[in-house]
This record gives C-alpha cells, sequence and structure tokens, in this order.
C-alpha cells in the first residue's frame, strides 16, 4: 500500500508527546478498522490479525490492550486466557 509505504519511509518523531504524528504501529488498526466499517471482514480480520501480533510482547503481554480488544471482536477471536478465567483477581495484569 502506497500510504503504509509513506509512512515507514518517513523519519520518527522528534517530539511523540505532538499528537500531529501518525504511530507507524497504528496502520494496520485504522486499515482493519475501515475495512470493518466497509464490510470487507475478510482483510479486516487480516489486519486484525496484524493488530493483535503487534500488540502483544514477545512474552504475551498485552502491550495495547485496547487496539488488541478491538482487534479481537473484529477478527472473532477468543480473548486472551486470563480475561476467560471465571475469577476476576485473574484480570490483573
Amino acid at each position: 500500500m502506497p500510504a503504509a509505504r509513506d509512512l515507514t519511509a518517513s523519519p520518527g518523531p522528534d517530539h511523540p508527546e505532538h499528537r500531529f504524528i501518525i504511530d507507524p504501529d497504528k496502520w494496520e488498526f485504522y486499515e482493519m478498522d475501515a475495512y470493518r466499517l466497509f464490510g470487507d471482514d475478510e482483510r479486516a480480520a487480516n489486519h486484525a490479525r496484524s493488530v493483535i501480533r503487534i500488540s502483544t510482547g514477545p512474552d504475551g503481554t498485552e502491550i495495547s490492550p485496547m487496539r488488541a480488544a478491538e482487534a479481537r471482536l473484529t477478527s472473532e477471536l477468543p480473548p486472551p486466557a486470563w480475561a476467560r478465567s471465571k475469577k476476576p483477581s485473574a484480570w490483573a495484569p
């Protein structure tokens, strides 16, 4: 995709706290959301799997839990094991 290619080619922000800079990892999230809204469920699910992968650290910890949650809803994947537990104490990270 040309826009994704342009985004990855641009230099990172000098001041990431500026809200006018697009987070490159969020590009997949934007695409997932757009395809879901357009009704292209297959493409949305493909991007959702990428969002889940990007949002999960090497140890399985969710780095971006809100993005991952929306991606799971989009891709219809089950929630992580800690969320399936019936004990609320298991919900804490």
